[in-house]
């Protein structure tokens, strides 16, 4: 049911039907602490497609703690190393790029990338995506120059996975 919620409220979130994306999400959530206890991965995927969701709503101060608590339930039951922690960090370093808190998302970008490099293999789809969230960084901190760069790694692996 959990996990048909959290389908639910990413179909929304998708739409941009955001009020009706909230109470799917919320209801995933509950359910998944109930069921599984509130440190479940479920868990975590709940709190990241809410944070998400408030995320792009604008409601970045409401978006934070549910990220920070997803990456901690992730560490700790799937590893350090999984994707699913990668993930968690690439949306708090997203957040905090709003934010304007330059300082505190590049490192976390640099993180996700080693994670996801790791985890999935420098040419997954999520490393090109990755790649392209931190060239913006490297944009508007003017280090254009730099974000050439990354954007061509990008462009490599999108060319690869397009041949395949």
């Amino acid at each position: 049911m959990a996990r048909s919620l959290r389908a639910l409220g990413e179909a929304q979130r998708l739409q941009a039907r955001f009020p009706e994306a909230e109470p799917s999400y919320q209801r995933a959530l509950a359910i998944d602490e109930k069921r599984l206890g509130p440190e479940s991965p479920s868990v975590a995927l709940d709190l990241g497609g809410l944070g998400t969701l408030y995320r792009l709503q604008g409601r970045l101060a409401q978006a934070e703690p549910l990220y920070r608590r997803a990456q901690a339930i992730s560490e700790k039951t799937l590893g350090p190393e999984h994707p699913q922690v990668a993930a968690s960090i690439v949306e708090l370093a997203m957040l905090y790029r709003l934010q304007s808190r330059f300082s505190q998302a590049e490192p976390l970008y640099q993180w996700a990338l080693t994670l996801q490099r790791k985890s999935l293999g420098p040419d997954h789809p999520e490393v090109a995506e990755s790649l392209e969230e931190y060239a913006t960084l490297l944009k508007q901190t003017n280090r254009g120059a730099e974000a050439v760069e990354v954007e061509a790694q990008a462009r490599a692996i999108r060319a690869k996975a397009a041949t395949r």
